[in-house]
């Protein structure tokens, strides 16, 4: 990175996390389901109840885990809350544009250092969106694979230490499997990049500490694996395509969804941007540029989100492309960069072209402040995620509920209530909140409630369940949810028929037009 542009990159960069710590505070200010759950394991650890390894209930997403050690840390010192969460998250994104403004002023032109760097620090409503997420794993993966492309261009003082940035590479790989899988289409690119940055004579002893570097990285993974069944791997993408995953790739229609969701309003002229960086960098084949690198991971990626695309769920998971961030940001400057044409007409076009996306984001952005809500609000997931739980909260003690059986995805905002209570010293608001019926009575003169969507089509059954039964049960609509309560808690558990999860059949149905928020 030149003397000239450093500080230029640096001063962007804190624009750009300027710009993020006001979306918390205007309307990126409540936490969703996944959010709740990360911040619950947070208190849990904080209190000495748990040490995870993985995210609860699952056996993957260790990032998930590594955002709820420092929740812990943020609510030891600041307190439990909603945005001390978002805050941590931002420390990581933060740390992340760093070392890609550094990346970039050492492997890009100075124009295309600043242009890529403005563009990855304002992002879409989208990327802005993701990056101060709790979701587990979109963070620590954009961290990790912006580290690997740094350790190919690393600053002057590392370039001799061929055998520290190999074993670092590999180490960071390794512990990225753990992290999350999504960091697998990013290392082809950033090793082709590592290796072709080292002369011949160095690269035996680079792949070799690589190689070491990786299976330490790898040794608690595989550990798990060991004396779990190898539940981490049974879950993977790799092997469900291995075993032969019947899912259908996305369709067009899908594909074009999700970038318009991911690019914002005017997607269609990013997606034509990104057509004309990959004509402009195939011209240029003497040599492999980071803006080579990235426009391969990019495509390798956007492969693997079309052929895996449906693997969980019924449409497309759009969050997932937040790791094609830095290629975005870089091939936007490939595409706008005249190069010393720039006072030409080529240059006055890149220049407007460049204004227009940058102000259509801005507008955008603005619009999602003033509504003063996160930016899933009004969504078909917001539905039953978003939920008011200190509001439901509030109702379920007023009916004086001892336990609260909720879907799963409401169970975790409420979850963080009772401990947000707890940590307060407020014993008397506690309750017993779980996803799981007993198999037998509950201790007589208990209460209980359910808590689900009012479209859920397993809320019938409950009703009907507790109609047979003879209970009559109060009703309360609580936006989307509907609160069966109070309820003889001897009443409530498997052997009188009732479910043994609320999973199945717990969500609203899938809407006609996904909205892209998933």
């Amino acid at each position: 990175m030149t003397a000239r542009v450093t500080p230029v990159l640096v001063a962007i960069t804190g624009v750009g996390v300027l710009l993020r710590v006001l979306t918390i505070g205007l309307a990126e200010h409540r936490l969703d389901a996944d959010e709740s759950l990360i911040a619950v394991m947070g208190v849990d650890i904080l209190e000495g109840r748990s040490l995870p390894y993985f995210v609860y209930f699952t056996s993957y997403d260790g990032g998930g885990v590594v955002e709820a050690y420092l929740a812990a840390l943020g609510f030891a010192l600041f307190g439990v809350g909603e945005s001390v969460l978002k805050l941590a998250v931002l420390g990581v994104w933060t740390g992340a544009a760093l070392l890609f403004a550094g990346l970039c002023g050492r492997a890009l032109s100075p124009r295309r250092a600043v242009i890529a760097t403005a563009l990855f620090s304002l992002g879409t409503p989208f990327f802005v969106e993701w990056s101060v997420k709790a979701r587990g794993g979109y963070e620590e993966t954009l961290l990790i694979g912006i580290a690997l492309l740094w350790l190919g261009e690393p600053p002057a003082r590392l370039r001799s230490r061929t055998r520290g940035l190999g074993f670092a590479f590999g180490l960071l790989c390794g512990i990225g499997m753990w992290v999350s899988e999504m960091l697998l289409p990013l290392i082809p690119g950033a090793l082709g990049w590592l290796v072709a940055r080292r002369d011949a004579s160095e690269r035996r002893a680079l792949l070799l500490a690589l190689s070491l570097g990786g299976l330490i990285g790898l040794a608690p993974l595989v550990f798990y694996n060991a004396t779990h069944d190898w539940a981490n791997l049974r879950g993977s993408v790799v092997f469900r395509l291995l075993e032969g995953d019947s899912r259908p790739p996305l369709m067009l229609a899908q594909l074009a969804d999700s970038a318009r969701f991911v690019l914002g309003p005017l997607w269609g002229l990013g997606v034509a941007a990104l057509a004309v960086a990959a004509a402009r960098l195939a011209a240029e084949r003497d040599r492999l540029t980071l803006e080579h690198v990235l426009a391969i991971s990019l495509g390798i990626y956007v492969l693997g989100y079309w052929l895996n695309g449906l693997r969980f769920l019924d449409f497309p998971p759009s969050r997932v492309l937040y790791q094609t961030a830095p290629a975005v940001a870089v091939l936007l400057a490939v595409a706008v960069d005249p190069g010393p044409q720039w006072k030409s007409v080529r240059g006055a076009l890149a220049t407007l072209v460049l204004a227009l996306w940058s102000a259509s984001e801005v507008v955008s952005l603005v619009a999602w402040w003033r509504s003063g809500e996160p930016r899933e609000a009004g969504s078909w997931r917001s539905t039953f995620s978003l939920i008011d739980a200190p509001r439901l909260h509030g109702l379920l003690l007023e009916e004086g509920v001892d336990f609260a059986f909720a879907g799963y995805w409401s169970a975790w905002p409420l979850q963080l209530e009772v401990a947000r209570a707890r940590r307060a010293g407020e014993p008397g608001k506690a309750i017993n909140v779980s996803v799981a019926l007993p198999p037998g009575p509950l201790p007589a003169g208990r209460r209980a409630a359910f808590v689900l969507n009012h479209d859920a089509p397993l809320l019938a059954d409950i009703e009907a369940r507790l109609a047979a039964s003879g209970a009559a049960v109060p009703r309360h609509d609580l936006g989307p949810l509907t609160v069966l309560a109070p309820i003889d808690a001897s009443r409530v558990h498997t052997k009188a028929g009732f479910p043994r999860v609320l999973m199945d059949g717990a969500l609203p149905p899938l809407p006609e037009v996904p909205d892209g928020f998933n």
